[in-house]
């Protein structure tokens, strides 16, 4: 990789070092931030498209909210995107939060640190090696409060569908993410692939961004090419570190799905093939869980079995240790301390009362 890349990444730019120097004075206090303030030439601001909200009308600050990029991206974004197609820049450091929607597909690639991508009110914070997929109209804010490094691609609606949509819809986890992004005007949806540290995506993405930065001639059809290629090997190598994030309504499907998987599976279940079956990797599918029902797997599945208990007790003379083992645990003090627990009585006790009861 060209040195001056690198340097390029690492070394800070003036936009940059604008921005820290308000990150910094705004932990110092309101009025050391409005020295800060006061130090500012607003046209420059303006002209530059810097995000400092205190010195910007309420009609620049929707604009910007509004364009097809954040912050001090919009002036070169706008002029390059619609004859190149891709659009590769460091995501300057300090910047920010600024809630925004865009017109094309974002993809934001964390080379060093962490930053927090705000989509719909959740706040999912990206690590090293995370790598990030927004489509077109996705009210989101990226922010980074130390020298993260993030690197950002973005390809207009036709390149990406043009590309990637063969790839996408033929997996299963991917396909609900490419539909609602193609039929709504307001999408609260994102992917996130998480690579780790695996150097051969993070040298790839750098050959993307090292293509862009010298405007080469072929740059944009070697763009496209690289991504192909990076995209494949994401989900050829990452299929199953992917977690995906889609609307409402389409969360409430895969909820019932999943809640009548477990209720016809439950005497065998087990989180890693539960995971497996939805094309999901297990620790997303164990927070997809909690996320749409507000309790865990486990808590799920021992909620269901132990009421599929409480049934066979009421209703059938089987003995407390065959209904133990029918309904997924052979050890039936495992089953008499959970059902004590839950319940305030024994299996057996519950079997008399209910039968008093009757």
């Amino acid at each position: 990789m060209n040195d001056s890349i690198l340097e390029s990444l690492y070394t800070y730019n003036e936009h940059e070092l604008i921005y820290k120097k308000m990150y910094e004075c705004k932990q110092e206090g309101l009025e050391s931030y409005q020295r800060f303030l006061n130090t500012l030439d607003r046209t420059f601001v303006k002209n530059e498209f810097l995000w400092i909200p205190e010195l910007m009308s309420d009609e620049v600050k929707k604009q910007m909210q509004n364009m097809d990029a954040p912050g001090d991206n919009l002036k070169e974004i706008r002029h390059n995107l619609p004859s190149s197609y891709a659009y590769v820049w460091k995501h300057n450091r300090y910047t920010p939060a600024l809630l925004h929607t865009h017109q094309f597909y974002e993809s934001i690639y964390v080379y060093r640190g962490q930053c927090h991508n705000i989509i719909d009110g959740n706040d999912e914070i990206l690590e090293q090696g995370d790598f990030c997929i927004i489509p077109p109209n996705t009210p989101h804010s990226i922010w980074a409060e130390d020298d993260g490094i993030l690197l950002d691609i973005t390809l207009t609606k036709d390149l990406f569908l043009h590309t990637f949509f063969d790839s996408f819809s033929n997996i299963p986890i991917l396909s609900d993410f490419i539909s609602y992004s193609l039929n709504n005007d307001e999408s609260h949806n994102y992917v996130v692939i998480h690579s780790g540290s695996d150097e051969k995506i993070s040298s790839l993405i750098l050959q993307i961004y090292q293509e862009y930065y010298y405007h080469r001639k072929f740059y944009s059809q070697a763009i496209t090419g690289l991504c192909q290629y990076l995209f494949s090997l994401l989900l050829r190598e990452y299929q199953r570190d992917m977690e995906v994030s889609v609307s409402d309504k389409k969360t409430k499907e895969k909820s019932g799905e999943i809640i009548f998987y477990i209720q016809q599976h439950f005497m065998d279940i087990d989180l890693n093939s539960t995971a497996e079956h939805f094309n999901y990797s297990p620790s997303h599918f164990s927070k997809l869980i909690k996320k749409m029902t507000g309790k865990t797997f486990i808590t799920l599945v021992t909620e269901y079995r132990l009421s599929q208990g409480c049934r066979l007790l009421s209703t059938t003379d089987y003995s407390v240790a065959d209904i133990s083992d029918i309904i997924g645990y052979p050890n039936v003090e495992h089953f008499n301390r959970l059902f004590k627990k839950t319940y305030g009585k024994t299996p057996s006790q519950y079997r008399t009362n209910t039968a008093f009861t009757l």
